[in-house]
């Protein structure tokens, strides 16, 4: 790994973010004619969570010709330690600069994460505006939901793909392959002219009018005045990711995850996903369970999501559950069930997914009255929602989420306090419902509210947003209402809404106001302890907009900043669902309307009808054996591995994840815990500091039936290890407890070349009686640790100095490296160590020790 790069990770947080070499990872020959960098402005725990980059990522990996690498925005602290050490931010996979790629591409999940695209652009020395990009800077592309509205980011991004991009974005790369050395401004052009889905700002104009709305959008002359989203009509055939790179750290969604269909049913007046994910399209339970089956075998994760905008409007959930749980209860797997609709949640799927581990359900009602439900469209009672938590209370869950909004157009006090009339309503239901006292936890409602904002492809995408100050007063009705101690209450932040909102309905002059808060240090917006409220609104003022001009209510014959943007719900189904929210009509969803379709239009882009029913008798799942669960007598085994490179900023937990997943994909039998929730059983000696390499680390494990081949065993699991985390052999002889003492070697780089005169005075300060400062219970405490020192060695070997130390390392006393290090700075001014590389070498028991 690259010596400066080391120096950051050593004293910043969470270094594993930026090392990469998971399982699974990518590599290829730098020499391939298309190279990309798939982009997610925000933290690698959280990008690593997102089904789409694994997605993109796998599919442009499937081209010969062209190698996808990952990238992730870095945390403010690493961030600020790259600019003061000049290290650009490169990608996981080969560590090289974003500004040698080709293409560096951004998915943009949320408005709140804008700035930390121009963040990732400068720390890899990209322009961060397309105007000050030349033909040898890479082209930056863009996708993802936030797409659907490209201007506020559009003087960034030189193309942004709208839609699905299984079948676009492989389109454009190989285009730019065949244009390669044509000229970036003929490649966009050829793109927004050749490639549907494609939308290039540059190659439109706007005007606006003397109030601020856009009077004209125009594109340049052959370019389409209208950008089509893409699709994936067949998504049976279509790529998914079953051999994804598996996170080694800690990520939010540490599960693996099948698709089970795209589009909704519903038509929530409110839910921008829920019409510009249409048309619907299903997959085969059959294509879900074989998939599932095989992210699992590759990853070895212990739970598996369902994943849709409405898991129980799958049609085919109940047979998909009938495929999957005989496998998942046999492995020991947890089921997760998110996105349920309380009006068609079942005894009959309970029973189904009664094995699995009962965290919490999460249902959401969004509004408190009927009245404002049906003017949202949201096609659920009161009733509904009582008779699923019945479901759920009388087959043992505790745990309820309930999920509304605030500020939906028409609502009123009265609509704000059914919200806490609801929860009330679940909590006397758990009272008086018939259920297993004695099995059941206590009653626990964690109810949130998010407030409404006005998406683009939406019904209300016209309507008035409320101001903070608004929703502060809405908050405050509902806090006063909710007095159930059962009841947790959380609500997303007024400000963060507003400007999430601003950009949401936002035109091109954003960008301005983009550039402007991320020069005044807006990074990682999305995070409460980063955002700067009054920094976006003094950015804002100066650009000479009116924030509240993005809120205001807008006329249905507005040119809006999408109005060129089709998502294939038609305009007209918009204004004419709008007009049936303030009539209280229900739009019936898609599969109860007349001719089973609500005639938004998106099933044009189909050529027919959506997929709303699926035939799964015609095409049978083979016949699956579970692996036999062994029930033979465990055995203890007691392994040796070692940690080198990237595997060195893995931290202890992360480490006995890492191997229960290894083990799994290996197929060795691990025993496991007993209750709740089983862990298998693996525990590891005397855990270092993060950071420290080491050749002697000790595993202990217990295998079911194990045939006693432990070479065997350590050649199998090596495979499905990380880099850098190698079992090296047999450790059956060591006795942990004997263990007294560890060796180290520790390089160190000085200001000054090291030298031999200063290894000599290094040594003769060591050698001596040494007391360090170290920290206890009651805070620091100056500390005589001579008698901690077995032997010692101190050199200068290529200009750099190197200890090697026999330290103490028992349960009664231990010294850690880094204390030498310390007092050398402290006591020995001129040897001014600025950087240390510690690696342990050996263990010793306690007559090896003071042998030495």
């Amino acid at each position: 790994m690259n010596r400066d790069l080391k120096k950051i990770l050593s004293g910043v947080e969470k270094p594993g973010r930026y090392v990469g070499g998971e399982f699974g990872g990518v590599m290829k020959d730098p020499s391939v004619p298309v190279r990309v960098a798939f982009c997610f402005p925000d933290t690698y725990e959280i990008g690593m969570s997102n089904l789409g980059m694994k997605i993109l990522t796998g599919v442009l990996n499937r081209l010969d010709f062209c190698w996808c690498e990952r990238a992730f925005c870095p945390w403010p602290d690493m961030a600020d330690e790259m600019r003061k050490n000049g290290v650009k931010l490169g990608t996981l996979e080969s560590g090289d600069s974003l500004a040698d790629f080709d293409i560096v591409a951004f998915t943009l999940q949320y408005e709140m994460c804008y700035t930390d695209v121009l963040e990732m652009l400068d720390l890899a020395g990209i322009p961060v505006r397309s105007c000050d990009r030349g033909e040898n800077d890479p082209i930056v592309i863009a996708g993802g939901p936030c797409a659907y509205n490209a201007e506020p980011m559009a003087d960034f991004i030189d193309l942004f793909s709208i839609g699905e991009g299984e079948e676009m974005i492989p389109e454009l790369i190989t285009l730019y392959r065949d244009m390669k050395g044509a000229g970036k401004a003929e490649f966009l052009r050829r793109a927004a002219c050749e490639i549907g889905g494609a939308y290039v700002p540059s190659l439109y104009t706007v005007e606006y009018d003397s109030e601020g709305r856009i009077s004209a959008f125009t594109p340049k002359v052959g370019i389409p005045a209208t950008v089509t989203k893409r699709i994936v009509a067949d998504l049976d055939s279509a790529y998914f990711p079953t051999d994804a790179p598996v996170a080694s750290g800690e990520v939010v969604q540490d599960r693996d995850s099948i698709e089970l269909f795209r589009g909704c049913v519903r038509g929530c007046r409110f839910c921008q996903a829920g019409h510009t994910f249409r048309p619907i399209r299903q997959k085969r339970p059959e294509t879900l369970a074989n998939q599932a089956f095989a992210c699992l075998a590759h990853s070895g994760a212990g739970e598996l999501a369902l994943s849709s905008l409405s898991t129980s409007d799958y049609s085919a959930l109940p047979e998909l559950c009938d495929l999957l749980l005989p496998r998942l209860e046999k492995e020991k797997i947890n089921l997760s069930v998110p996105s349920l609709r309380a009006d068609n949640f079942s005894t009959e799927l309970t029973k189904r997914i009664a094995g699995v581990r009962k965290s919490s359900i999460t249902f959401a009602p969004e509004a408190g009255s009927q009245r404002l439900r049906d003017v949202i469209n949201k096609n659920l009672s009161q009733e509904d929602l009582l008779e699923a938590c019945r479901v759920l209370f009388e087959s043992g869950w505790s745990r309820v989420k309930l999920y509304f909004m605030l500020g939906l157009p028409t609502e009123t006090p009265e609509d704000i306090e059914g919200i806490a009339e609801m929860a009330d309503s679940v909590v006397h239901l758990w009272r008086t419902c018939d259920r297993d006292r004695s099995q059941t936890k206590q009653l626990a409602i964690a109810l949130s509210t998010s407030l409404f904002i006005p998406k683009p492809f939406t019904p209300f995408q016209w309507e008035r947003m409320c101001t903070p100050d608004e929703m502060y007063a809405k908050i405050a009705v509902l806090k006063n209402k909710l007095k159930a101690r059962a009841v947790s209450y959380a609500y997303h932040d007024p400000h963060t809404s507003m400007m999430e909102g601003i950009f949401a309905r936002g035109d091109r002059r954003l960008g301005a106001v983009v550039y402007a808060a991320w020069n005044k240090g807006c990074r990682f917006d999305s995070w409460e302890e980063y955002f700067k409220y009054d920094t976006w609104i003094e950015c804002i003022k100066e650009a000479g907009l009116d924030p509240f001009f993005y809120l205001r209510e807008r006329g249905e014959d507005e040119i809006l900043p999408w109005s060129h943007i089709d998502c294939g719900v038609t305009v007209a189904y918009l204004k004419r669902s709008r007009k049936d929210a303030y009539r209280g009509v229900i739009t019936p969803d898609c599969r109860n309307a007349p001719g089973g379709c609500s005639g938004c239009g998106a099933n044009r882009l189909l050529g027919g009808k959506c997929q709303l029913s699926l035939e799964t008798e015609d095409k049978p799942l083979p016949a699956y054996t579970a692996p036999e669960v062994k029930k033979g007598e465990p055995v203890s085994v007691r392994l040796r591995f070692e940690k080198f490179d990237k595997g060195v900023y893995t931290s202890h937990l992360e480490l006995m994840k890492t191997f229960a997943m290894a083990f799994k994909r290996a197929g060795v039998p691990l025993k496991h815990s007993e209750g709740f929730n089983p862990k298998p059983y693996i525990s590891l000696a005397r855990p270092l500091s993060l950071g420290y390499e080491s050749r002697c680390e000790i595993l202990d494990t217990s295998i079911l039936d194990f045939d006693g081949d432990v070479a065997g065993l350590i050649q199998k699991t090596n495979m499905y290890l990380p880099v850098g985390i190698r079992i090296t052999g047999n450790a059956a002889e060591v006795k942990v407890a004997d263990i007294f003492a560890s060796g180290y070697t520790v390089v160190c780089e000085t200001k000054d070349v090291a030298d031999d005169a200063m290894a000599e005075a290094v040594k003769a300060l060591l050698s001596g009686p040494l007391t360090v400062e170290k920290r206890s219970k009651k805070g620091m405490k100056t500390v005589d640790v001579s008698e901690q020192v077995f032997s010692l060695d101190v050199a200068a070997e290529n200009g750099m100095l190197v200890i090697r130390a026999v330290l103490k390392d028992a349960a009664g006393g231990s010294l850690n490296p880094r204390y030498l290090v310390s007092a050398v700075n402290e006591k020995l001014p001129g040897a001014n160590i600025v950087w240390a590389d510690y690696c342990r070498e050996a263990f010793y028991t306690e007559a090896e020790a003071r042998s030495l």
